[in-house]
């Protein structure tokens, strides 16, 4: 399933009190997240995506940038039927809104089940092996 979300900041927006969108997204697995910024942003405008108090894009900081789309593959799972992923941007641009393009891909469960199950598989052989978590879900 294909989500489109358009985020408008307006202008003077304070990083204490950002916008914020929130999505509602169907279960499965949300596994890439795009986000174009347009030219004209000159770094003025942020981003960050949130999965209830968690951020979960990017994982640290924020998105900003000028002309560039961003990709970001990862397994976030929803098991509920739905679940609310808030976007939350404010926009240091004292003259004009910015917008970020957002597109989020989402697997249904059945076609993500076994790609899940083997990589849950080898986290369990490496915590056993005492290896730090090299994949995550």
């Amino acid at each position: 399933m294909l989500y489109t979300i358009d985020i408008t900041i307006p202008a003077n927006t304070p990083k204490e009190s950002p916008i914020e969108e929130k999505v509602l997204i169907k279960s499965g697995v949300i596994r890439k997240i795009s986000i174009l910024i347009p030219s004209g942003h000159f770094c003025l405008a942020h981003l960050i995506i949130k999965d209830g108090e968690t951020q979960i894009v990017p994982h640290k900081g924020d998105i900003h940038g000028d002309g560039e789309t961003l990709e970001f593959e990862d397994w976030i799972q929803i098991e509920e039927p739905e679940r609310i992923i808030t976007f939350c941007g404010w926009n240091e641009d004292t003259t004009f809104p910015h917008t970020f393009y957002v597109r989020i891909i989402v697997l249904p469960m059945w076609l993500a089940a076994p790609h899940i199950w083997l990589i849950d598989k080898i986290n369990s052989i490496l915590r056993i092996l005492r290896i730090p978590q090299l994949l995550r879900m």
